[in-house]
């Protein structure tokens, strides 16, 4: 699937020219990706990029994306039942 959101889909296709690779996907609701950011190197953090808004190369990052977590580190105080 990542693979798949990185070349075939949106934002994927858009957003990995400035550096982002998409990580998990939001399955019980709106279905956005989220990514983190090769640019901002390990435990960087981890963003939602919103499908219906970043829908060509010209995406504007302020309305497009919200950061969810300073660190994706963070993720791992988070125990999935």
């Amino acid at each position: 699937m990542i693979n798949e959101e990185l070349n075939d889909c949106y934002p994927g296709a858009f957003a990995k020219k400035d550096g982002y690779i998409p990580v998990a996907i939001c399955d019980i609701g709106s279905g956005n990706p989220y990514f983190i950011n090769t640019i901002d190197g390990i435990n960087g953090p981890l963003y939602r990029v919103y499908y219906d808004v970043v829908t060509s190369e010209n995406y504007d990052k302020d309305s497009g994306m919200d950061k969810v977590l300073d660190c994706y580190e963070q993720l791992l105080k988070y125990k999935v039942t």
